[in-house]
């Protein structure tokens, strides 16, 4: 947390509940500090990396998940429980790395001007996204308490063609009404600009299961693997409903393109695929060449043999 950011959240703390609120505030921020350090001399090695803070690992930490059947019976891609799932330090997912590492040697989000939408913003993905200073960093959610703004994905309080980038990670799935959310980030999109819209996809399947009228959370755990869930993805599915609500789609997986042990260091998900949706140009010409490959460099350490166990150095 930034010391902007801490000063902002003890005065609004002091506002709301008092002293008694700023020392509730004072004794988390103190909590994630130890907890931080415990895990930093617990898994500091050299065998991994997290991209987004920099720091190497000897391995990442475990995410139980919730205990539902269903992960166990079928292949789901972006959920339930990871061996090798947060960083340490910064707590990013494998989700978070792949993107920031797509968004890094796949595009120019780092160095073009441009406007960014980041929904549902994700505190690791957030921090990076605050430093850049070509970047004009928007966030919001329906309550996150990391978001800027407050507003509904079905109803976004948001002019037309305002966005170059959105980022939209895990949030489809929570959405009773998904095919409106979907047009709401097309229509907040600039003709030509494009979002990163990841879900959780059901490998195994070829139609989505969803059930908006259920509300029990058991029987959304046993559907769908999580309680607040609506909905299971289909990867084929998925992109046919992005495409309906106007987007072009296009998938990209560094992992696929750089092989197991560039996933392995990252701690990526070997077989995930990134959704990149496009929003047609209104004229024929291009705009600028943001989605254009660009080879990612591995580590020195990656290249040569890793029974040293030093990866990087």
């Amino acid at each position: 947390m930034s010391r902007n950011s801490l000063s902002r959240k003890f005065k609004e703390s002091v506002s709301r509940g008092g002293l008694r609120g700023a020392a509730e505030l004072s004794a988390r921020a103190l909590r994630r500090r130890f907890r931080r350090a415990a895990f930093f001399l617990a898994y500091q090695g050299f065998g991994r990396r997290c991209p987004v803070c920099h720091f190497r690992w000897r391995r990442f930490v475990r995410y139980p998940g919730e205990p539902s059947e269903l992960f166990t019976r079928e292949h789901i891609i972006g959920g339930g429980p990871c061996e090798q799932s947060r960083c340490p330090f910064c707590t990013s997912t494998p989700r978070e790395r792949h993107i920031f590492l797509y968004l890094k040697n796949c595009t120019a989000v780092f160095s073009d001007n441009l406007r960014l939408l980041h929904m549902a913003p994700e505190r690791s993905l957030r921090r990076v996204f605050e430093r850049c200073r070509n970047i004009r960093y928007c966030t919001a959610d329906l309550e996150s308490p990391l978001a800027s703004v407050h507003t509904d994905l079905t109803l976004l309080s948001f002019a037309d063609d305002r966005f170059d980038v959105v980022l939209c990670n895990h949030v489809l799935e929570h959405i009773p009404d998904d095919r409106r959310a979907m047009r709401e980030l097309v229509r907040v999109l600039k003709p030509g600009g494009w979002a990163i819209l990841q879900v959780p996809i059901a490998a195994t399947r070829s139609y989505t299961e969803e059930a908006p009228e259920i509300t029990n959370p058991g029987e959304r755990l046993r559907l769908f693997g999580q309680t607040n869930h609506v909905r299971l993805y289909a990867a084929k599915d998925y992109a046919q409903r992005l495409k309906a609500a106007g987007f072009t789609v296009e998938l990209e997986s560094l992992p696929k393109r750089m092989g197991e042990r560039y996933s392995r260091y990252f701690g990526l998900l070997a077989d995930e695929e990134i959704f990149v949706a496009k929003k047609p140009p209104s004229q024929s010409r291009p705009r600028s060449e943001n989605t254009v490959w660009r080879e990612p460099v591995l580590e020195p350490g990656l290249a040569e043999s890793e029974h040293s166990g030093r990866a990087g150095f």
